[in-house]
């Protein structure tokens, strides 16, 4: 499992930057994130799961206008049972809100970016997670495979969390789970996604998210692809004239 880290130094010099590098897939859930708030973004592509978390706050760090840094970290890793238990039981913790500490603590400062941490202590902190879930004995079928929407609300994120506990992803999505602030209800349908919470979303309870409305886009695009031939052969037909 790959593992990268977003953070800060104490140093003008030293801005937010990715160790050991931006991510490969991160381009991919880029418009999901919000870097500054609580964010995440799970999601599988080309038989690979990427969990990115972001806006982890530190309880002590701070830079030098004195504003608190905020970590994101993701995990990259192959598509398996094991993995995806894995992720599974870190995004939980993510979601409980228990994630921050557990993270903040293994990021100090300094190095040639003005933050360092020891991946080791990374994939220890992945299996002590996956053992205080427990996943490692649940049902490796998901339960609801529709999709669904509401409000980002902890209530709503402890919600999400016993799904995950529950049950396995599905199969049938490349974006799984999106929490944040920022996506409105049409573009969280028309991306498709199983678990969605947005503060932009009026629902206060989960709401399923009809077949009509997932291919409304579809049926949109293809109206326009009609339109544009349409416009096309009208030219065509006026200049031939």
């Amino acid at each position: 499992m790959e593992i990268y880290i977003q953070s800060a130094g104490t140093s003008p010099d030293f801005d937010y930057c990715w160790q050991p590098e931006v991510p490969s897939l991160l381009t991919r859930i880029s418009s999901y994130i919000q870097g500054e708030s609580s964010s995440l973004v799970l999601a599988r592509f080309e038989n690979q799961f990427i969990l990115l978390v972001t806006g982890l706050a530190s309880s002590n760090k701070k830079d030098f206008a004195g504003r608190v840094i905020r970590h994101s970290v993701a995990w990259v890793c192959e598509e398996n049972n094991d993995n995806e238990k894995q992720l599974r039981a870190i995004a939980v913790q993510a979601l409980q809100g228990v994630l921050s500490s557990k993270i903040d603590r293994l990021i100090q400062f300094g190095g040639k970016s003005g933050f360092k941490f020891e991946i080791s202590e990374f994939e220890k902190l992945n299996q002590s997670i996956l053992d205080e879930e427990t996943i490692d004995n649940m049902p490796l079928e998901s339960s609801e495979t529709r999709p669904k929407m509401a409000k980002n609300s902890q209530e709503l994120r402890d919600s999400l969390a016993g799904d995950l506990q529950r049950s396995c992803l599905p199969k049938d999505y490349e974006i799984l789970v999106v929490v944040t602030g920022i996506k409105s209800e049409d573009s969280l349908i028309q991306t498709k996604i199983w678990r969605s919470l947005s503060n932009l979303v009026k629902s206060d309870n989960w709401k399923d998210i009809p077949k009509k409305e997932l291919q409304q886009p579809n049926f949109k695009m293809a109206v326009l692809a009609i339109v544009a031939v349409l416009a096309i052969a009208i030219i065509i037909l006026i200049v031939l004239h």
